[in-house]
């Protein structure tokens, strides 16, 4: 068993923050663009943020046997709330600094939670954010999936 995995995500949502929206995500493992992870998302309140949130969500649960788990995103937004933000709204009794509601926090707290007791089990998950510029093959592709599977 390799203890390493490396996720790429890619989400697609359309008619994003009407209620008609639809969303799909799509993981690639290990650069493996031939059988990429898809999924249409089944959530009424469902958006592009929401959508990037699920795909980190999924690679989290689809890696649980690996030792040591890199997620490569392009959605800036959901690297940081799960990673830098979360620790300080987590510190904050899940609000932000003008004590507002955060938005999706029910997903942000449940992926939150589940990398600290992972972490317990001393598995190290590392969520990394791709810029447009910087983004590999991988996850091109599985960008393109998800776009074409919510399309399907």
């Amino acid at each position: 068993m390799e203890d390493t995995i490396n996720l790429y995500l890619g989400s697609s949502c359309r008619d994003n923050g009407t209620s008609n929206a639809k969303a799909a995500i799509g993981i690639c493992i290990n650069d493996d663009v031939s059988n990429p992870i898809l999924q249409i998302i089944e959530d009424p309140a469902i958006t592009n943020q929401r959508a990037d949130l699920i795909a980190i969500k999924e690679a989290i649960n689809n890696s649980r046997d690996k030792k040591v788990v890199n997620i490569y995103s392009r959605s800036e937004y959901a690297v940081n709330s799960t990673t830098t933000w979360a620790e300080k709204w987590r510190s904050n009794n899940w609000l932000n600094i003008s004590k507002k509601s955060i938005k999706n926090v029910d997903l942000i707290q449940e992926i939150s939670n589940t990398i600290e007791l992972l972490r317990q089990d001393e598995i190290l998950i590392n969520i990394i954010f791709v810029s447009k510029n910087n983004q590999s093959n991988a996850i091109t592709m599985i960008q393109h999936a998800a776009n074409s599977y919510l399309s399907s």
